[in-house]
C-alpha cells in the first residue's frame, strides 16, 4: 500500500477537532473530500462514505505533477462502506474501506491528534492505499494527487474549526 501523510496546526484544543470530526452530519459544509457521512462513529461500526471531490478547491494544493488530473475531470462520486477499525478518544480515527475484498481498492484513512505545548492540535492525516487502483498511478502522479487531496482536507477543516470559533 502506499501511504501519504499531511499535517496542519489547528488553533484549537484537540476535544474541538475531534467534535467536527464526529460529526459526520456537518462534513458537507467543509469538506472537499467526502460530502457525505451516514452512520455512528463507535469503534467496528460502519460507515457508509460518499467520496465526492472538489477539485476546484483541491487544485490549489496540487503541484504541476497532478496538474492533468485537475484539467476537466470531475470524477464521479463514489460511495463504499468504512469500518471505524481504530477509536482513542481525543486522539486517533481510522476507516478502513475495501472494494472486492481490497483487490480493486485498499483505504486507510488515520487523523490523529496531538495536543501541543500552547494548546493547540497537531492533526497528522495519513492515508494508505492500494489494491488495483491504487496501484495504477504512476507514483509521481499518485504522491502529487493524494496529497493535495489530504492538503485540502486539512485546510477545509482548520478554516471551519477555527471560524465556527469566532463566531461562538
Amino acid at each position: 500500500m502506499r501511504n501519504v501523510e499531511t499535517s496542519i496546526l489547528i488553533n484549537e484544543e484537540p476535544w474541538l477537532v475531534w467534535e467536527t470530526l464526529l460529526k459526520f452530519h456537518e462534513y458537507d459544509n467543509w469538506n472537499p473530500k467526502y460530502k457525505y457521512l451516514d452512520g455512528i462513529a463507535s469503534l467496528g461500526a460502519t460507515v457508509n462514505i460518499e467520496v465526492h471531490l472538489d477539485l476546484n478547491f483541491i487544485e490549489q494544493f496540487a503541484d504541476g505533477d497532478s496538474a492533468m488530473i485537475f484539467e476537466g475531470n470531475q470524477p464521479k462520486p463514489s460511495k463504499l462502506p468504512y469500518r471505524i477499525t481504530k477509536m482513542e478518544d481525543p486522539k486517533i480515527l481510522e476507516w478502513e474501506g475495501k472494494l472486492l475484498w481490497g483487490m480493486m481498492m485498499h483505504v486507510v484513512q488515520t487523523y490523529e491528534l496531538d495536543l501541543t505545548d500552547d494548546n493547540k492540535t497537531l492533526l497528522i492525516n495519513r492515508e494508505k492505499i492500494g489494491g488495483f487502483i491504487g496501484n495504477m498511478m504512476p507514483d509521481k502522479i499518485f504522491y502529487s494527487f493524494f496529497n493535495a487531496v489530504n492538503i485540502a482536507f486539512n485546510e477545509a477543516l482548520k478554516t471551519y474549526i477555527e471560524k465556527t470559533d469566532e463566531e461562538l
